[in-house]
C-alpha cells in the first residue's frame, strides 16, 4: 500500500469516528430499529410452547373478569391450608384459581387486544405482543448502559443483549419470562435515572416507577423487589451525599424517605389495577411472595451434567453453572471484566455506589436462589431477566478495558477478540433459527457435549417443524386418510395450533401404543421414560429435528400400526398399554371390559392410584358401587389429593343408598361376575333374594356363583332350591351335575 492510500484510509476512518461520535445516538436507534424490522419478519417462525395455552386461558379468565361474565379470576389461588392450588390445567373453572397467583399484564393485554383482530391466529398475536416485550429490553438495555457512560456503552450493551441467543429466542414466546425482563431492565434504568436527578425527585421519573413497580407484580409477584431496590438507590445517594458532605440534612432525608414511601406504596396499590385477586386482599402480592419463595406446586425433575435431580436434590452449582453455559462468550469474559473494573483505577470514572447497585441487581437474585434452595427448573429461564443487567454491567466493564489497552498491540487483540465473540453467537443463531433458544455457550463443547446432559427442547419450540415434517410426508396418504400424530410430553396445544393447516392430519390423545402413525418425542420425556435416558435421540426416529446438532425432538413411525387397542395390549402387555385401554373403552361405555383392563394394570402396577381410580370408576358405572368403594379408596390411600378419585368416591357413597329392585340387583350380580368380583355378585344376589325368595333364576345364579368361589357345598344348596322351584330348570340341574363333580374330586 501506498503512503497516499494510507493517508486516505486514515482520513476516511478519521472521518467516520468524528461522524460516529457526533451520531452515536443514531447509531443506537438504528440498531434498534433494524432489530425491530428483523423480529417482525421471523416472529411466526416459532412454535407454539408448552406453557402458552394455559396462560392464553388465564388471559381468558381475566377477560371475563373485566367484562363482568366470570369472577374466577378474583378467586385466591391459595387454599384453605395456606398452600397454593396445585390446579394449571386449562379446564376454566373454580379449580383454575391456581393460576390466579400471577397478575394480568402479558394474557389480559393479549386478549384485550386480540379483540380488535379476533381472526388472526391467538397464538401468532401472542408472539407479537411477546416480541414487544422483548424489544423493550434491548432499548432500555441499550439506555441503561448509556446513562452509566454514554451512547457508545449503550450501543455496546444493546447488542451485547441482542445476540444473547437465549433472550432473543424467547422473546418471541415466553409470556412469562420476557417481560418480566423487560420491566426488570426498566426498572433498573428509571432508578440510574432517578438516582443521577437527586436531591431533586422529578414527578415523571416518580409515577413511571409507580406503574412499572405495579406492572411488574402483575407478571410476577417477585417484582415487589423493586420497592427495597428503590430504597437501597436513595440510601447509596445519601451514603454518598454523607461521604462528601460529611453531613445529611435531616429535613430532606425526611422528605426524600416521605416521597420514597408514598411511590412505593402507590406502585404496590397499583398492582390491583390488573390482577383482580389482589384488589380482594391488598396482601394478596405478599402472601404469594411467601408462597412462591417456597414453591413446591411443580416438583421438577431435571437433569443437570449428565446426572437427574428431583427439585430439593438440585445441586447448588445448578445456577452459576447455567448462568455460566447459557451465555455468549462476550459475557462471560464480562463477568471477568467486571471484577477487574472494581478493582482497577478506572472505578474512579464511574459512580461506585450506582455501578455497586446495578452490580447488586445482578448478583441478588442468582445469590438469593442458591441461599435459599429455591425450586427451579427449565435451565436458566426464571433467572434470565438478570442477563440484561449483566450485559449493561459488561458493556461498562469492556469499555473500560478497551480503553486501557489504547494505544498498545493488546487493543487489536482485545477488539479482535470482542469481534469474534459478537459474531459467534450471530452466526450460530441464523444457522440454528428459530432455535436461538438451545444455545450454549463454546465453553460447554459441542452437540455432544450437551446432548442429553442438559435441559434442551423442554418447551417444544420444535414442534412445529416436526409437524410440517410430517404433514409433508404424509400428504399424499393424506388424501384418502387420517393421520394421527401423538405427543405424549407436554401441552396438546404444541401440536394441534398447526393442524387447520393440514387436511387430514390429528391429534391423538394419550399415551397409547395404537391409533397413531407418528409420534414426536423430546428428551425432557425422559423423566417419564426412562429408556430415553440410555438413548437419545432414540435409534428408531425415523427424523431428527436439529438445532446446529442439538437434537430437540425425534420423530417415531409407529410399529403397531394397523392392530387394535385391545390387540395392542394383547401382544405387549404392559401397565401403559392396559390403562390406556381401560379408557378407552371407558369411553366407548364397555365398562366390564374397561373394569378387566384397569384390573390387569393395577396388577401390573400395584401402587398406581390412576389404575385403581380407572378399576373404581369402571365399577360405578356398572353400578357396583361398593366394589367401587374399596378401589378407590385404596387410590385416595395412594394419592390423597386427586379431585377426581375424590369426586368417583363420592359417587360411590352416595350410590349405595339407592334402594333396589330384584330385577335390578340379580342384573348388579350378573355384572359383579361378569368381572369376576364373586362376593359383591353373591351379595347382590342373596339380596335379591331376600326381596323374592322364589325366583329360581336367582338361586341358580347363586349356585353359579358358589361355583366361581369354590364353595361347592352352598352352591349345591343354591341349585337344589331352584330345581325345586322350577323342576325342568336344565340349567340348574347342569350347574348341581357340575357342583356335585367337584364335590366328588
Amino acid at each position: 500500500m501506498t503512503y497516499l492510500e494510507k493517508e486516505s484510509y486514515k482520513i476516511l476512518a478519521d472521518r467516520f469516528n468524528s461522524w460516529f461520535s457526533k451520531n452515536t445516538h443514531l447509531v443506537f436507534w438504528g440498531l434498534i430499529a433494524s432489530t425491530a424490522i428483523i423480529m417482525l419478519l421471523i416472529y411466526n417462525d416459532y412454535g407454539v410452547t408448552n406453557d402458552e395455552a394455559i396462560h392464553q386461558a388465564h388471559g381468558e379468565v381475566l377477560y371475563d373478569f373485566y367484562s363482568g361474565q366470570s369472577r374466577i379470576a378474583a378467586l385466591s389461588p391459595i387454599d384453605s391450608t395456606g398452600n397454593l392450588y396445585k390446579t394449571f390445567v386449562a379446564v376454566k373453572d373454580e379449580n383454575f384459581r391456581g393460576m390466579n397467583f400471577f397478575g394480568g399484564l402479558f394474557d389480559l393485554t393479549v386478549n384485550t387486544l386480540h379483540k380488535l383482530s379476533p381472526d388472526t391466529n391467538i397464538y401468532q398475536f401472542r408472539h407479537l405482543i411477546n416480541l414487544f416485550f422483548g424489544l423493550l429490553i434491548f432499548i432500555f438495555t441499550g439506555l441503561a448502559a448509556k446513562e452509566l457512560v454514554n451512547w457508545k456503552t449503550g450501543i455496546l450493551a444493546a447488542l451485547f443483549i441482542i445476540l444473547s441467543p437465549r433472550v432473543f429466542g424467547h422473546s418471541f414466546a415466553n409470556p412469562k419470562d420476557i417481560p418480566f425482563a423487560a420491566m426488570y431492565v426498566l426498572m433498573t434504568y428509571l432508578l440510574i435515572r432517578f438516582y443521577k436527578t437527586l436531591p431533586k425527585i422529578k414527578p415523571v421519573n416518580a409515577f413511571l416507577i409507580i406503574i412499572i413497580i405495579g406492572l411488574s407484580i402483575n407478571i410476577r409477584v417477585s417484582g415487589i423487589l423493586f420497592i427495597p431496590y428503590f430504597f437501597l438507590m436513595l440510601g447509596l445517594w445519601w451514603s454518598k451525599f454523607y461521604i462528601e458532605n460529611k453531613t445529611i440534612p435531616v429535613k430532606s432525608l425526611t422528605s426524600h424517605l416521605i416521597i420514597a414511601s408514598a411511590i412505593s406504596l402507590f406502585g404496590y396499590l397499583s398492582t390491583t389495577l390488573l390482577w383482580p385477586y389482589a384488589s380482594t386482599d391488598w396482601l394478596a402480592p405478599i402472601k404469594v411472595l411467601i408462597e412462591v419463595a417456597n414453591f413446591e406446586v411443580f416438583n421438577a425433575y431435571e437433569i443437570f451434567n449428565g446426572s437427574w435431580y428431583v427439585a430439593k436434590e438440585i445441586p447448588w452449582t445448578y445456577v452459576p453453572v447455567w448462568i455460566w453455559i447459557s451465555i455468549p462468550l462476550f459475557l462471560n469474559a464480562g463477568i471477568l471484566l467486571i471484577i477487574w473494573l472494581l478493582a482497577s483505577k478506572y472505578r474512579k470514572n464511574t459512580d461506585i455506589f450506582l455501578l455497586s447497585a446495578i452490580l447488586f441487581f445482578f448478583a441478588f437474585p442468582p445469590l438469593f436462589t442458591v441461599i435459599k434452595g429455591s425450586n427451579i427448573y427449565n435451565g436458566i429461564r426464571h433467572l434470565m431477566f438478570i442477563f440484561p443487567i449483566l450485559a449493561v454491567l459488561s458493556a461498562v466493564a469492556w469499555q473500560y478495558f478497551i480503553k486501557y489497552t489504547k494505544h498498545t498491540a493488546f487493543q487489536y487483540i482485545t477488539v479482535g477478540f470482542l469481534i469474534i465473540t459478537l459474531a459467534q453467537p450471530l452466526v450460530w443463531s441464523i444457522k440454528a433459527h428459530p432455535y436461538q433458544t438451545m444455545y450454549f455457550s463454546p465453553l460447554v463443547g459441542g452437540p455432544i457435549a450437551v446432548s442429553a446432559r442438559y435441559e434442551t427442547d423442554y418447551w417444544g419450540f420444535s414442534t412445529k417443524e416436526a409437524v410440517a415434517w410430517i404433514a409433508a410426508q404424509t400428504e399424499e396418504r393424506r388424501k384418502n386418510e387420517p393421520v394421527y400424530i401423538k405427543m405424549f410430553y407436554g401441552d396438546p396445544i404444541k401440536v394441534t395450533a398447526y393442524l387447520d393447516n393440514y387436511p387430514n392430519l390429528y391429534y391423538q390423545q394419550g399415551d397409547h401404543d395404537a391409533g397413531w402413525d407418528y409420534e414426536i418425542k423430546y428428551f425432557a420425556a425422559a423423566k417419564f421414560d426412562h429408556n430415553l435416558r440410555h438413548q437419545w435421540p432414540p435409534k428408531s426416529a425415523v427424523n431428527i429435528i436439529e438445532a446446529n446438532g442439538i437434537p430437540l425432538s425425534a420423530i417415531i413411525a409407529n410399529p403397531f400400526a394397523g392392530l387394535t387397542s385391545i390387540e395392542v395390549a394383547e401382544k405387549f402387555p404392559t401397565f401403559r398399554n392396559y390403562l390406556n385401554l381401560s379408557l378407552e373403552l371407558y369411553y366407548a361405555n364397555d365398562f366390564v371390559g374397561s373394569f378387566k383392563a384397569a384390573k390387569k394394570a393395577h396388577y401390573l402396577d400395584p401402587l398406581s392410584p390412576t389404575a385403581l381410580n380407572n378399576v373404581g370408576s369402571a365399577a360405578n358405572a356398572l353400578g357396583l358401587f361398593s366394589v367401587a368403594e374399596v378401589y378407590l379408596t385404596r387410590s385416595l390411600e395412594l394419592d390423597s389429593t386427586w379431585n377426581l378419585t375424590k369426586n368417583n368416591l363420592k359417587v360411590s357413597i352416595d350410590g349405595k343408598s339407592i334402594e333396589r329392585t330384584e330385577t335390578e340387583l340379580i342384573n348388579l350380580s350378573l355384572a359383579a361376575y361378569q368381572i369376576e368380583e364373586y362376593q359383591a355378585a353373591i351379595e347382590l344376589i342373596q339380596e335379591a333374594l331376600s326381596l323374592n325368595p322364589k325366583n329360581a333364576v336367582a338361586w341358580n345364579n347363586l349356585c353359579s356363583y358358589y361355583n366361581a368361589v369354590q364353595q361347592y357345598v352352598e352352591a349345591e344348596k343354591a341349585c337344589l332350591k331352584a330345581i325345586k322351584l322350577s323342576p325342568d330348570f336344565q340349567l340348574a340341574k347342569n350347574n348341581l351335575a357340575y357342583t356335585r363333580s367337584m364335590l366328588q374330586k
